[in-house]
């Protein structure tokens, strides 16, 4: 009444009793304006993640639970004026009851109180303990005792028989917010062996995925790797990887290319010359080894793996009949290209590319000097000595691969040029002949003046 201002209506309570009644002038204050929202004194209540959120049970019309501890005690020293002090008769029966819209949540006067969290040691081949419980998997038999790793870190009025409840899963269920079992250990690093094989030793992995079983005769895999298995793990490592159908890798397991290093092969270096084919394209492509080439077989035998087939000559003969293994060195990196000693023979501008003209079938032109003797010394063993027979039939024979540019064998002659003195009105010879206008007539004799630097022939 002290902030009316005159004229204003002073029966207040029996307007606002009334409110249908009357209407407020355009203008009026907004009531909310005049009043201050005092800020309560929030609790912070400490609980475990388990509990449950309390506005949602309250909606859901979910009792508190028997043997709850007095909420209104809890409470009562944090409650505004007028509040109903009869909490727990409230949360008992919340369906008699409807929070006031405002009501401040819950959840914002709770502290949730973060566990220990233990770290237990386990393996790679532990499953997921979350979701094997989810997935209603029990507990196998033999475990060590859940319930005693655990004991310690549980909250207050945590189901003690843990064993019990993972023993049989589908009768329990976790309770919303519940920590992922999978935070609680720490995955053991373990000792990973490296042993030594060649690159024609498969892909383990992927042998074991296939269903490819151990050779026989091949070293004993248990003998081998027992001492870096992690506890549990069977022992029977041969029987499963020669029975790998009846066998599955656990998700996780290590990648049995991460114990395997690959020895290094003694370096090979054959000398072949240019026209030696690719030796992987021609074996791939089934084309066998030319009769009468040296012994594949002496040249390597002292640089294969143990365990390689010692019949190369057979082999690269009858290519249709293996397979080169996965990985297997590409025959090109054993091969070093030899040097030619290449002929440098002084030809003039107006001799033809020999190259393109073979590659495009214009034969050697009759009384050419003899190709053959002027190369007999610089050819490449094995290479036909028919050079003339070659040039003048051009399109009966074909360039090997990498065969060098018969223009990188010759060396331009530099023609001595003549210097004619001729006048400011003399035409542009070239030019006159590429437009076919004729030499007028009386002019002197061009042969005359040339045929001292004209080239041969």
């Amino acid at each position: 009444e002290d902030f009316l201002p005159p004229n204003h209506p002073l029966n207040l309570d029996e307007m606002l009793q009334n409110p249908f009644d009357y209407e407020l002038p355009f203008g009026h204050p907004d009531l909310n304006e005049m009043m201050n929202i005092t800020e309560l004194d929030m609790p912070k209540i400490p609980v475990y993640f388990d509990h449950p959120d309390v506005i949602t049970s309250f909606t859901a019309a979910r009792a508190l639970p028997p043997g709850h501890v007095s909420v209104t005690d809890l409470f009562e020293d944090y409650l505004p004026s007028d509040h109903p002090l009869n909490l727990d008769e409230m949360l008992q029966n919340p369906s008699e009851y409807e929070l006031p819209l405002g009501h401040p949540d819950f959840a914002d006067m709770m502290d949730v109180r973060h566990l220990e969290t233990p770290s237990i040691a386990v393996y790679f081949d532990h499953p997921n303990a979350t979701e094997s419980f989810i997935a209603g998997r029990a507990l196998p038999s033999g475990h060590v005792s859940v319930t005693e790793m655990f004991e310690d870190y549980l909250p207050p009025d945590h189901p003690l028989n843990l064993d019990e409840m993972m023993q049989n899963p589908t009768d329990y269920e976790l309770p919303l917010g519940h920590p992922d079992f999978s935070t609680m250990m720490k995955v053991e690093e373990l000792d990973l062996p490296m042993i030594a094989v060649y690159f024609d030793h498969p892909n383990v992995t992927e042998s074991f995925k296939a269903g490819r079983p151990l050779p026989p005769g091949h070293v004993s895999v248990t003998d081998m790797l027992e001492e870096y298995l992690p506890p549990g793990h069977p022992l029977n490592l041969d029987g499963m990887l020669q029975n790998p159908s009846k066998y599955q890798l656990p998700l996780g397991h290590p990648d049995f290319a991460d114990m395997i290093v690959l020895k290094t092969l003694k370096e090979i270096s054959i000398p072949v010359y240019f026209h030696h084919p690719n030796v992987t394209t021609s074996f791939k492509a089934g084309r066998p080894l030319p009769p009468g080439h040296v012994s594949v077989t002496d040249m390597l035998d002292d640089f294969l793996p143990p365990n390689h087939p010692l019949n190369l000559n057979e082999m690269l003969q009858n290519p249709t009949e293996y397979v080169l293994p996965l990985g297997h060195p590409d025959f090109a990196e054993m091969m070093t290209i030899e040097t030619l000693n290449l002929p440098s023979i002084s030809v003039y501008f107006n001799h033809p590319n020999a190259t393109e003209s073979f590659v495009a079938g214009h034969a050697l032109p009759p009384g050419h000097v003899s190709v053959t003797d002027r190369l007999e010394d610089f050819l490449p063993p094995n290479h036909p000595w028919n050079l003339d027979k070659m040039l003048q039939n051009p399109s009966d024979y074909k360039l090997p691969l990498g065969h060098p540019d018969f223009s990188s064998m010759m060396k331009e002659e530099n023609l001595r040029l003549p210097k004619i003195s001729v006048y400011f009105h003399h035409p542009n010879a070239t030019e006159s002949f590429i437009s076919g206008r004729a030499l007028p007539p009386g002019h002197m004799s061009v042969t005359d003046m040339l045929d001292d630097f004209l080239p041969p022939n």
